[in-house]
């Protein structure tokens, strides 16, 4: 099971190999930022 989530992950990793570090920064804040205020209007509505 665990090699093949590693193989999947590997495989992911050479197909995104075309995207630098920076894209992936941007990326992963982009998806930070946009969790973080679903969750807060989430907890507001309740």
């Amino acid at each position: 099971m665990y090699y093949k989530i590693s193989s999947l992950f590997n495989s992911t990793i050479r197909m995104v190999d075309g995207f630098d570090r920076e894209t992936w920064l941007y990326i992963f804040s982009g998806l930070v930022v946009v969790g973080y205020f679903c969750l807060r209007g989430y907890t507001q509505r309740m």
